[in-house]
């Protein structure tokens, strides 16, 4: 019998419940607010259902409500979500139409309340990471048995993850690496997080992200650039910089000619692409230039960005004929589209103050880099999944105490 506590099991049921859940279970089950007709793509729909219901059980079970100090990072979210109504309501968008950004606020805070509450809890943010690191496993195994034997791939053609999309699944389990390997909160037996991680690195394999498999390689070199000597840093540096300035200029059609071995299929073959795009156009190309001349258009339509509504923002990005407008696919970009000024200093004092609390030796640390360089160029925050997962880290992280309790057995059992 684990854990005397049942909330404890409570939350952790409902933990991976939620993160195993079908997309259906987000989008088409309980009462369905409709987007207006002008919202092609129903990545930001404001159905309420059963994935509400377990978050509610989340927070509840782990007593989210007992936060001892009101955190003013959730106090700086909730101001900028207000300026961006204002901000919607300035630019003549109708609330009543454009209100799927007010439930996004609500649930974001919740996450919020829940990743704090996590920080005072050493039992649940115990069960957090093992039912997380436990969840993303078997939806791995399931995506690649969905690949192999039912041939199940997203929309584009890549390996794909239930209630997830292809970028997000693979930063969700570049995450679980990342736990296995650095994070001290977790209990694990060797055999384990050995077999874990394969898994892992066979899915990453198969996944198609090419910004995943950088991160795996840029991970353990900035763990070793910050546990080095100032003398090594600068030599890791140089080094680092000459080969950057190799790949992206001068050797692109050696690389390409080297990697004709390679599949076409999976990460490796859309490498050797971007490779042969790069060699042939002498620039990185995969469609993200237009799509951010799209986003500079829409910009200069509103200055002070659109307001506080991912549907308004479809909406502005659809009107450039865009198949890929649901969003800016840049966080700043989408911050600012939603937020203007005020969400860009939101945004900038969340990364001084994650910079601030940074712990080297600690998975929160990089998980959040990781989720930093890939949100550059892309906005996974329209996945819930996703959103809960890096709210909560962050506020693993910005509290993250060496004396923290950690957990015993005769705490579990």
């Amino acid at each position: 019998m684990l854990v005397k506590r049942r909330r404890h099991y409570l939350f952790l049921v409902a933990l991976v419940t939620y993160l195993m859940l079908p997309a259906s279970f987000f989008w088409e089950l309980g009462y369905e607010l409709s987007p207006p007709p002008e919202v092609y793509y129903h990545l930001f729909s404001a159905s309420i259902g059963i994935p509400d219901i377990l978050v509610l059980v989340m927070a509840l079970s782990v007593g989210a409500w007992r936060v001892n100090k009101f955190p003013y990072v959730l106090a700086l979210f909730i101001f900028s979500a207000i300026f961006g109504v204002l901000l919607l309501l300035w630019n003549e968008f109708p609330l009543s139409v454009y209100f799927d950004d007010v439930l996004y606020c609500v649930r974001f805070s919740v996450f919020f309340l829940i990743g704090f509450a996590l920080t005072k809890d050493h039992v649940a943010r115990h069960f957090f990471l093992q039912g997380y690191i436990y969840s993303v496993f078997f939806l791995s195994i399931v995506a690649l048995i969905s690949f192999f034997f039912f041939d199940y791939l997203s929309v584009d053609g890549r390996l794909n993850a239930p209630g997830l999309g292809p970028n997000v699944a693979s930063e969700l389990v570049l995450f679980g690496l990342i736990l296995i390997f650095f994070g001290r909160d977790v209990t694990m037996a060797k055999p384990m997080k050995i077999c874990i991680a394969l898994v892992f690195v066979v899915y990453f394999a198969y996944s198609g992200s090419r910004r995943v498999m950088a991160l795996m390689l840029f991970i353990p070199v900035l763990y070793l650039f910050l546990t080095s000597r100032p003398s090594s840093k600068l030599m890791a540096s140089s080094l680092a910089l000459f080969f950057l300035v190799i790949l992206f200029f001068v050797w692109a059609d050696l690389l390409v000619w080297m990697m004709v071995a390679l599949p076409d299929s999976g990460t490796l073959g859309r490498v050797r692409e971007l490779l042969s795009s790069m060699a042939e156009a002498g620039r990185l190309v995969d469609g993200r230039q237009d799509m951010y001349f799209y986003v500079f258009d829409v910009i200069g339509r509103f200055p002070l960005g659109i307001g506080a509504s991912n549907w308004a923002i479809q909406v502005e990005m659809g009107d450039y004929g865009v198949g890929t407008g649901s969003h800016a696919h840049s966080l700043i970009f989408q911050s600012y589209l939603k937020y203007g000024l005020v969400g860009l200093v939101a945004l900038g004092f969340n990364f001084v103050l994650f910079y601030k609390k940074k712990n080297i030796f600690d998975a929160y640390f990089y998980i959040l880099v990781a989720c930093i360089i890939t949100q550059l160029t892309g906005y996974g925050f329209w996945n819930f999944k996703y959103a809960l997962s890096v709210i909560i880290f962050y506020c693993l992280s910005i509290s993250a105490s060496v004396g923290w309790r950690s957990v015993s057995k005769d705490t579990l059992y």
